[in-house]
């Protein structure tokens, strides 16, 4: 199977990481603190990793954390939960065990807060809701009890809460907080990460070549993984000729690093942008984008364009029409990634479509965060979940839900030797109570099923 290089050479071990050993032992030894429950004087309930965009700060949280044996509750910018939902949420896992607590191993849970700086911005769940929760456990201690403010010890919570932040942040709650800066990867690092890639791909560059793609790198990992994918990919199609090379890598442009995605949108709604700047804006955010301007553009064009209900409808419509021709060029271009640049024109035609029809100064409404994005990331992660089951299974992925549904009759079945002897095998494939009811609930069962909790402590108290 072929993979975009941002996820074949995404980090999967901590070694993978260049020159962060300082950052890998401070994250570790504020995580032994919810476990040792010893606090150090200058402990906080809340970790906060501030760094510039693609240096790596959530694989580094994630691998750092699944390595310690926690289960993640993640919340970020595509989160389609309302305030109190994911209040709730996070209230539940500070105040309660994980399902797995009572099995010999237990496995906690960590609470991600990701892309802060955007919450924040969007006026939703942010800061203020986060430093009222690090105290949680705390008031809860305290709560009935008459005890003067300055005599109240500090008490740790159940769970780590690590908020992740571009650089943007309150000041109320850097105060609350352990902070810890993920420094951007300089030259030698990227040279480092080049090299590394070049010797797996097994081609070479000129060392000149390399410096480009350094300079055009930005300090961002990732962006340097990408233009060496269309160097690559480039060299395979149209050889090594140094000049057009050279002439190919600069047409790639330098990426704005102050711009969020809700940024760009609002510069393509107001239109009059150059097909360069529209470039340069999608590929920033790509397809995220894509569907957060969809999600948006009856709500804009119903507040800001001209005419009565039929016009703005009319307007719709030929939006519609471009959006899907974009996303039959989207399915078209698979393993042809030289061509991503032309989804571009997507953005073009809301651009024009705004430039003929929008009233002037008028204010763009507020842009809500995408839902479509939010189920698009959920069921990236099913079938990432599905995949990693089926390698365990030794199966195909098709076969997944046959086999699902052959583990689901596991839960009804009424003699306990034979549910143990099944518990058995599955465990022969490093199976836990946790991955047997993911398969579960991926499988296709009849509409009447009903998983209870019940059922769910039957059948754990066998592994």
């Amino acid at each position: 199977m072929s993979y975009l290089w941002l996820d074949k050479y995404k980090p999967k071990n901590l070694s993978d990481f260049i020159n962060t050993d300082n950052e890998i032992n401070t994250i570790i030894n504020w995580l032994d603190c919810f476990k040792t429950k010893q606090i150090p004087k200058d402990f906080k309930n809340c970790l906060l990793v501030v760094g510039n965009s693609g240096v790596g700060k959530t694989s580094l949280i994630d691998l750092i954390l699944n390595m310690n044996n926690y289960s993640i509750t993640r919340f970020d910018a595509s989160c389609d939960l309302s305030n109190d939902a994911i209040e709730n949420r996070i209230i539940n896992v500070l105040s309660t065990k994980n399902i797995l607590s009572y099995m010999s191993i237990v496995k906690e849970t960590a609470i991600i807060i990701d892309e802060l700086d955007v919450i924040d911005s969007k006026k939703e769940f942010g800061s203020t809701k986060i430093i009222d929760l690090l105290s949680y456990n705390q008031k809860k201690f305290y709560k009935n009890k008459k005890t003067k403010k300055t005599k109240k010890k500090y008490i740790i919570n159940n769970s780590p809460i690590i908020c992740i932040s571009n650089g943007k942040y309150s000041k109320k709650l850097k105060n609350s907080s352990k902070i810890l800066y993920i420094n951007p990867p300089n030259s030698i690092n990227l040279e480092t990460i080049i090299k590394r890639i070049m010797k797996n791909e097994n081609f070479s560059i000129d060392t000149s070549i390399i410096q480009i793609i350094i300079s055009l790198s930005q300090n961002d990992y990732r962006r340097c993984i990408t233009i060496l994918e269309d160097t690559f990919v480039y060299i395979k199609n149209n050889g090594s000729d140094k000049n057009l090379l050279i002439k190919k890598i600069y047409s790639l442009g330098t990426k704005n690093i102050t711009q969020t995605i809700y940024d760009d949108a609002n510069d393509i709604y107001k239109g009059g942008n150059s097909y360069n700047n529209l470039s340069d804006i999608y590929e920033r955010h790509s397809k995220s984008l894509l569907l957060l301007t969809y999600e948006n553009f009856i709500h804009i064009i119903d507040k800001t364009c001209y005419g009565n209900y039929k016009t703005k409808l009319k307007i719709c419509i030929e939006y519609y029409n471009n959006f899907l021709h974009t996303n039959i060029f989207l399915q078209k271009m698979f393993n042809h990634w030289e061509l991503q640049q032309y989804l571009a024109i997507s953005f073009l035609s809301i651009n024009n479509l705004m430039l003929k029809n929008k009233k002037p100064n008028t204010p763009l409404p507020f842009l809500h965060h995408s839902l479509i994005t939010s189920k698009y990331n959920y069921r990236f992660y099913n079938l990432k979940f599905i995949n990693t089951l089926s390698k365990k299974l030794d199966i195909d992925m098709r076969n997944f839900y046959i086999t699902s549904f052959l583990l689901y009759n596991i839960l009804y079945n009424s003699n306990d030797k034979i549910i143990r002897n099944y518990i058995k095998m599955i465990q022969r494939y490093s199976l836990g109570a946790k991955d047997f009811f993911k398969i579960i609930k991926l499988s296709i069962l009849p509409p009447s099923i009903n998983i209870t909790k019940k059922l769910e402590n039957k059948i754990t108290k066998f592994f």
